[in-house]
């Protein structure tokens, strides 16, 4: 149980984030107040480790300085199919929409929520069920069930790089 709540609350965890820009930090509490927010609204097994939403909102977003962040609150790189449904073009190709959001909340709460019902993702669904069940948090794991994500080859790499700079601890 004590997993479950330092994976999905940060709390109780030994965890100190050291060398952090200022808006790093900032961008840090803001994602983490969504996350726990949305994780506090939803059954256990379909709670996110918050460092998995900071992770992936920090490479897709550049820390949330990104156009796409800035302009549209989408921190997570999500597309947006409907051209009736609030969108941004990418400026590279105008073919290419991403999903606009109200706020920054509304963006980790539909990337939280695709992520654990989706079909697309089963097999990320899979293996956060069977870590809740074993209370065996794993994000690398995770982080390995993501190849629907994206289409950069090294973005699983690139995640476990931003999460091993996020739980850095300070020399003894």
């Amino acid at each position: 149980m004590i997993s479950h709540i330092c994976a999905t609350f940060l709390v109780l965890c030994q965890i100190h984030i050291t060398d952090l820009q200022d808006y790093q930090t900032q961008f840090i509490n803001q994602i983490t107040k969504c996350s726990i927010e949305y994780n506090a609204m939803v059954d256990s097994p379909n709670r996110l480790p918050v460092f998995l939403v900071i992770a992936q909102s920090a490479f897709e977003s550049d820390w949330g300085r990104s156009r796409f962040a800035v302009e549209g609150n989408n921190y997570f790189g999500i597309r947006e199919y409907d051209k009736t449904e609030p969108h941004l073009h990418a400026l590279e190709n105008a073919d290419i929409m991403v999903k606009q959001y109200l706020t920054q909340c509304d963006s980790v709460n539909h990337y939280m929520e695709l992520l654990t019902t989706h079909t697309i993702y089963e097999s990320f669904q899979t293996e956060l069920f069977n870590q809740w069940f074993a209370d065996d948090i794993n994000i690398n794991k995770l982080i390995d069930e993501l190849d629907a994500y994206a289409e950069n080859p090294n973005y699983k790499s690139i995640l476990k790089d931003i999460i091993a700079y996020l739980l850095t601890q300070p020399p003894q």
